[in-house]
């Protein structure tokens, strides 16, 4: 079975994703979709704010 992303996420509003609308997708996108042996990778990488100087 190929690998597929079931639930990304992209925030857009005032201030910054904070652990209450990370909580919420997380019930609400990926939770319902997994199946018994499926793995979630998280990642907060900051490849975004990598600034050469």
């Amino acid at each position: 079975m190929p690998s597929k992303l079931i639930a990304p996420l992209t925030y857009e509003g005032e201030g910054s994703c904070n652990r209450s609308v990370f909580e919420q997708w997380l019930s609400d996108k990926p939770i319902p979709e997994l199946k018994s042996g499926q793995i979630v990778i998280l990642d907060n990488g900051n490849a975004s704010e990598n600034r050469k100087n």
